[in-house]
C-alpha cells in the first residue's frame, strides 16, 4: 500500500494518540476494523465501525505502538504505528513497565521521577517488590541500581522486600538483597521478622537459608509467638519443626497467653 492510503496522526498527548483515514482511499467508505498490539504481542480490537477518526486512550507515555487496519470485507492489513508524548509518569506506567520486562521504560521512568521507585501501586508493592514477586533478579539489580532501597518497607504491614522475597521462597532474590546491604533484623507491624515469615511460607529451604543469617531463633512476634510456636500453629511440616529445635529453638517459652510450643501443638491438632 503507498503511505497516501495509511491513517494519519491527527493529534497526540501523553495518554492517546489520534488517526484520522478519511483520505485513505482504500478505508474511507464502509467499516472498518481497527487494532492494536498489546503488551503480549497479541493484535487486541480497538474499533469496528463505519468512522473515519479515532482517538485511542488509556496509553503509556513516550511509547510507540502499533496499529493495524483493514476494510471490513478487505484481506489486507494496513499497518502503522503511533507515539505519545512525554510526560509525568505515575505508579502505574512503573507497574505496567515491571510487569512486561521493560527495561528501557524502566530506566526512562526512574531517570525522570526517581521518586517513583519508592512508591507503591494499587495492591501496595514497591516496584522492587513487583520485581521480587517475579522472581527476576536482573530487574531486582536494576532497581536497585537506579536507586530503589533495599530497606523499604510497605507503608501499612511494613513488610520488608526480604521478608516477600523469603515468603515466597525466591532464595536467589533474597540473597541479591542481603548482598545489597537489606536489613535482616527488621520485623513488620506485628513484630515479624524474616524467620518468622519463612516458617509462615511452610519452606524449608526458606527457613534454612535465614537460619544462615544468624537470627534469633526465638525471636518473638507481637503475640509472643516464637517461629517454633508458629511453625505449631500453621501446623509447618516436621523438617521445619527438626531444623529450628536442631538450631536451638526451645520448646518452653510461652506467649502472652502463657501457651508454650506444645501446648500449640496440641491445639493444632484438635
Amino acid at each position: 500500500m503507498a503511505n497516501k492510503n495509511k491513517p494519519v496522526m491527527i493529534n497526540r498527548a501523553q495518554n492517546h494518540v489520534g488517526f484520522s483515514w478519511k483520505d485513505a482511499e482504500v478505508l474511507r467508505d464502509g467499516i472498518c476494523v481497527l487494532q492494536m498490539l498489546d503488551e503480549m504481542k497479541r493484535w487486541a480490537p480497538v474499533y469496528w465501525g463505519p468512522r473515519k477518526e479515532l482517538r485511542i486512550a488509556g496509553l503509556a507515555p513516550c511509547t510507540c505502538y502499533d496499529f493495524r487496519i483493514k476494510p471490513e470485507d478487505g484481506q489486507d492489513w494496513i499497518r502503522f504505528k503511533g507515539a505519545t508524548l512525554d510526560g509525568p509518569y505515575l505508579a502505574m506506567h512503573m507497574t505496567r513497565a515491571i510487569k512486561f520486562g521493560k527495561t528501557p521504560l524502566i530506566r526512562k521512568i526512574a531517570h525522570a521521577r526517581s521518586l517513583l521507585l519508592e512508591v507503591e501501586n494499587k495492591d501496595m508493592k514497591t516496584p522492587l517488590v513487583q520485581a521480587i514477586d517475579k522472581n527476576d533478579p536482573a530487574l531486582v539489580n536494576l532497581l536497585i541500581t537506579l536507586g530503589a532501597n533495599v530497606n523499604t518497607a510497605s507503608h501499612y504491614t511494613r513488610r520488608t522486600p526480604l521478608m516477600a522475597a523469603v515468603a515466597l521462597g525466591h532464595l536467589s532474590v533474597a540473597s541479591l538483597l542481603i548482598d545489597k546491604g537489606c536489613s535482616v533484623n527488621a520485623t513488620d507491624i506485628n513484630g515479624l521478622n524474616v524467620l518468622h515469615y519463612a516458617v509462615d511460607s511452610n519452606n524449608l529451604d526458606s527457613v534454612e537459608f535465614v537460619l544462615k543469617q544468624g537470627l534469633h531463633v526465638d525471636a518473638q512476634d507481637s503475640s509472643g509467638w516464637t517461629p517454633l510456636m508458629r511453625a505449631a500453629i500453621l501446623s509447618c511440616g516436621n523438617e521445619i519443626v527438626d531444623v529450628l529445635l536442631q538450631n536451638g529453638a526451645s520448646k518452653t517459652i510461652e506467649d502472652k497467653n502463657g501457651f508454650n510450643f506444645d501446648k500449640h501443638r496440641e491445639l493444632a491438632r484438635l
